[in-house]
Formats: structure tokens, sequence, C-alpha cells
């Protein structure tokens, strides 16, 4: 068969090639996927989009609403049906001592059947989850590994800042950040900023609206924790508050024997637990010594979900009913009330394995009538367990090993707002103060100052902090929801580091501090200085300032035995002091030769540890 002759590229008017419907057919494809793969770059590189108002965050997947679905029931079943326990107004938890024995707190008052009761609606919970919650462990279609947190509202800006110092430690482990519901998700936020940090934002309300308004309690505030832990899709997460990161790579964690070996880490609060004895009747359980652990603080929590996911059933049980029920119950009179106290008690009833840290967190910041403006520092889990795991415990003898290495920090108050850094300042407040840059006395200052110490150990990271809150305040300034009607918030920040923060005051103070000069009379003896004293060539003379020779002779004495030098060379000095008093220094100038004995500078203690502490700082 005799094909047709190729189609020509020369074409006739009014006549048109057969070809030429599917020629515009491919030429209008090629163009549609050319355009749709534009779009995609530049929302990838973060171009100026519109976004509209109706923009959705990125759905669940189907096994988180089926985990919600089927564990909502469970929760609804085992209702506690009893009254608000009620707690002692002036309960109030101390702060923990590894080495004094505390006696449980008991400030809550049940009544017997209250408890009885409490007791089978929580044996019905842990019963039924071991059943029909199989198969419910993790949310699937992410990465095995991920940090969550939750913000949203004013938090949103300090989980940014945090995110981006996140990745300066070389971290790009995958983050979702839970939000409470639509009116809380940002648009721009959430589908260009984010998504350049490996990031994502979930929308709580997706999954529980998939249950009827009335199948529900409401979940608020410190419940959202446990819930996005549980709705994330990834099998091993290391949840952080939004206003804490971490100073080191947290793969390392992940790694660690510690965490591999026991499944679950906690870090310690300031506070001794507070638990009810109530509580340990309810649960079945034989309450811990005091002195075991301090209370947790749930800024920085690491778990496996597939090797402790009754850990976490618990945990939400605790939580769903945590307001009126266990929040009470786990916390009594103890400061921090909410999830941090629901963790460990869980994991007890749960039966799995988990490490505490021991090592005390710090917490800096400044000292007015009491700490103020304060952040927590956490430390290594790995070199706690090295310790610990050989009865090594700094929590009772800090001195049984060196310091272990800061790896949390966790900006407590005020919250990491760029907007909100800068007032209002009030130093008669019994409150928190607002201000992240002033002093009691209203002066310029670094927030983290006290003690230095401990300062010292992370002297670095609030002008990192500072630098991250300033691309956040200058690039999104107009993008937060929050932010719509405030101004000047750029500026704010520039003129800190200007006026501040690129002066010497704003430098972070070397610890130990430069020792002061010992002085009796300080107008006197200041006048002495390593430069009055320089030894000259051969002839041991030395160049000594004509104000030595106006000092009394008893207060150059005691200077120079403090100094460590013999009585003949004291002797010498002297001598040679009371002749340049009888010249009166007339024909002698402001700087007069005279032959003495060479002083050596290394004679001076004082003077050398100045230098060394310089030196170290």
């Amino acid at each position: 068969m005799r094909l047709p002759p190729s189609p020509t590229l020369r074409v006739e008017r009014g006549f048109r090639p057969r070809w030429s419907k599917w020629r515009s057919i491919l030429i209008a494809t090629v163009v549609f996927w050319f355009l749709l793969g534009f779009l995609f770059q530049s929302r990838q590189a973060g171009s100026i989009l519109q976004f509209k108002a109706d923009s959705r965050p990125l759905p669940y997947p189907d096994s988180a609403k089926r985990l919600w679905n089927n564990l909502l029931p469970l929760l609804e079943d085992a209702a506690p049906g009893v009254d608000t326990p009620m707690v002692d107004p002036d309960a109030i938890s101390s702060m923990w001592e590894a080495n004094v024995e505390f006696e449980l707190m008991d400030k809550t008052q049940m009544k017997h059947a209250d408890i009885l009761k409490m007791s089978r609606a929580h044996q019905l919970f842990t019963t039924q989850m071991k059943t029909r919650m199989h198969g419910h462990v993790s949310a699937k279609g992410g990465a095995r590994r991920g940090i969550v947190t939750v913000a949203g509202g004013d938090y949103m800006p300090a989980a940014i800042v945090s995110l981006r110092l996140l990745r300066r430690t070389g971290s790009t482990l995958p983050v979702e950040v839970f939000m409470a519901d639509d009116k809380e998700y940002e648009s721009e936020i959430c589908e260009v900023v984010l998504p350049r940090l490996n990031a994502r934002c979930r929308v709580l309300t997706d999954v529980f609206d998939t249950a009827t308004r009335e199948q529900r309690q409401d979940i608020i505030k410190f419940q959202y924790k446990i819930f996005a832990i549980l709705f994330s899709t990834f099998d091993e997460v290391l949840f952080l508050d939004s206003d804490s990161f971490p100073l080191h790579d947290p793969e390392d964690i992940f790694e660690s024997d510690v965490y591999k070996s026991h499944g679950m880490i906690t870090w310690p609060d300031l506070w001794a637990t507070s638990i009810s004895p109530a509580y340990y009747l309810i649960a079945g359980r034989d309450p811990p010594p005091i002195i075991l652990r301090a209370s947790t603080e749930s800024g920085q929590f690491l778990i496996n979900k597939k090797t402790h996911f009754e850990t976490l059933l618990i945990s939400a049980y605790y939580n769903y009913y945590g307001p009126n029920h266990y929040y009470i119950l786990l916390c009594q009179g103890g400061f921090g009330r909410g999830d941090k106290s629901t963790f460990i008690p869980a994991a007890i009833a749960a039966n799995q394995s988990f490490y505490d840290v021991s090592e005390r967190p710090r917490p800096i910041g400044q000292v007015w009538d009491w700490l103020q403006i304060f952040a927590l520092v956490q430390y290594d889990a790995q070199e706690d367990y090295n310790l610990t795991s050989h009865g090594k415990w700094r929590a009772k003898d800090a001195d049984v090993a060196p310091p272990i290495r800061p790896y949390f920090f966790h900006t407590v108050n005020p919250k990491w707002n760029p907007a909100k850094l800068f007032g209002p300042h009030d130093p008669n407040t019994h409150g928190f103060s607002n201000d992240a840059t002033k002093n009691s006395k209203g002066e310029p200052s670094l927030a983290y100052v006290d003690p230095a110490q401990d300062v010292a150990t992370v002297s670095e990271v609030e002008r990192l902090l500072w630098e991250e809150t300033r691309w956040v305040a200058c690039e999104l300034e107009h993008k937060f929801k929050g932010w719509k009607d405030k101004t000047g918030i750029c500026k704010n920040v520039k003129d800190w580091f200007i006026n501040f923060l690129d002066t010497p005051a704003g430098a972070p103070k070397p610890y130990p501090p430069p020792p002061p000069t010992e002085e009796s009379d300080e107008s006197e003896q200041n006048r002495f200085s390593e430069e009055k004293f320089k030894a000259e060539d051969s002839s041991s003379s030395h160049t000594i300032n004509d104000q030595l020779a106006q000092l009394d002779s008893s207060q150059v004495s005691d200077v120079f035995e403090k100094a460590g030098l013999g009585q003949e060379d004291i002797s010498k000095i002297l001598d040679v002091i009371k002749t340049m008093q009888a010249k009166g220094d007339s024909g002698a100038g402001p700087n007069v030769k005279v032959d003495s004995p060479q002083v050596d500078v290394q004679a001076f203690p004082e003077r050398r540890m100045v230098k060394d502490m310089r030196f170290e700082g």
C-alpha cells in the first residue's frame, strides 16, 4: 500500500491540513503543562502570590480520621461521671530537690464513691483500647521521623523564629505545624513560608469535625498537644512548643541509645511532682517516691508512636478529661497545670518504658522581685543517661561529673512574638514583664543575664534568636493576621540592633567576670596599673609614674605585700619613692628613671588572674 505524501510546510490559502486539529491539541497541552509547572515553581520559590481567602490546608490522610472516629467513642464511653474534684486553694508545689524527700501532696477532696467510679471508668478505657484501637497506631503518608508543634494566632510568629533556628542546626527533619481551626489558618504562611522550611500546616478541626459536635466535648489549649502527636503522619515524633528549639541537630536524639532502648524521653521541670494520692487509687498504681523525679516540662517531648501507642492513648484520655478532672488530680496546686503532667503517668499506667532526664533545667533571665524574664535550658538526654546508667546523678551531686551540654532552649516568658517584645515595661508588676529589652530599672539590657554561670553556656543563643526575630519581623511584617493593624515591628527590631545589640553593651558578658581590684581607697589605688611598670634594658631600671610619688608609703607597702614581694624589695621601692618625694618631682618631669630592682609582673597574682580570666572569656 502506498503511503500518502508527507504534509508540506507550505500551505496554500484556504487549505487546512488534516492533522492541524491534533497539532492544536498538542500545543495547548504543552502550554497547559508549562503554565502549571511555572505556577508550581513560583509557589515553591516563595514569589508574591495572591491567595484566596478560602485556601485550604493540606488534607489529612484518611487514617487520621479513622483513628479519631475509633478513639472518640472509647473516650466518651469511659467518662469519669463525677463532679470536678475540689482542691485546697492554698495548695502549691515545691521546687524539686533530688536529695530532699517530700511527702505526697494531698490537697484534693474526693468522695470514696467518686474515686471508685473514676477507677472503673479508667479501667474500662485501658481495657477497651487494647482491642478496639489495634491497627490505628499512626496516620499514614508521612516521613518516619519528624517534628510536631502547635501554633496559630500569636504563637505562629514565634514558631517561625524557632523553626528557622532549628534549620540553623543543620536539621532537615520535616515539621508539621498544627493549629486549632480555620480561623488560625494563614494561607501565605502555610503555603509559601513554611514549605520553604520543609514544614506544613495541619488544622485540628479537620479531624475533630468528622465527628458531630454533639458527640464530643470541647478540646482547647493544652489538650491540643496530644492530639497533634496522634494525628501527625510521623511514626517517631519530637514535639516542640512553638517557642522551644534545639541547639543541636535533633536527628542524633532519634539515633541515641537512650531513645532506642526506652522509646520515650521526657525533660524535667523546676517543680516537684504534685500528683494526688487519689489518682494512684484510680489508676491502680503505687505512688513512686517524690524524690525519684521532678515534674515534667513538656516544651520538648520525644516518643515512638509504634512502641508507645498505648501511652499516647491513655495520655489522650487524661487530656480529654483534663480540665475538669485529670489536670486537677495530676497537678493539684502545682505550677503549669496541663498536658505536661499526663505523659509519665500514662506510660506507667500502660506498663511502658520511658527515660526522664535527671539533669535540672536552668532558668536564665532577669531577677527583679523574682524571675521575670526567663527561658529554660534543657540538657542532652544521652549524656545524662551515660551518667545515670552508671549511678552518677548530677542532680544529687553536681561535682560527680562535668556539666552536660545544653540541648533545648525554651523562651518561657515573654513568648517570643516579635510584635510584643518591646513592652509594656512595668518594673512594679508582680506578673511577668513583656519587655525583653529592659531590666528592672528600665535600662536597655539583654534578656538573659542571670545566673551568669548558666547564661555563659548558651551566651551566643540570644544573638541568634534576635537575628531570626529580625528576619521574621521584617520579611513577614504584613503577612500574619495578628499583625495587620500593627506598625513599626521591623523598625523596632532593627533599631534594637543599631542602638544596643551591635554595640559593646549588647555583647555577651564573659564568665567568670574579671575580679575587681582589691581597693581600700579606690581613688588612690586605682592609680596602679600594669603599664606603670615597664622593664627596661640591662640597667634594670624602671619608669615609674610620677603620681606614685604622691602616695603614702604605708599604702604602697600594703599593695606590694599583697602582690607577693618580699620586704627587701619593698624597702628598696619605698626608698625610691622617698627620694622622689624629697625632690618634689620639680625637675624630673612626668616620668623619672630610677635604678631599682627588677619587678616581675608575673609576681602579681591578682593581675595574672585578671589576664587569664579575660583570655578564657
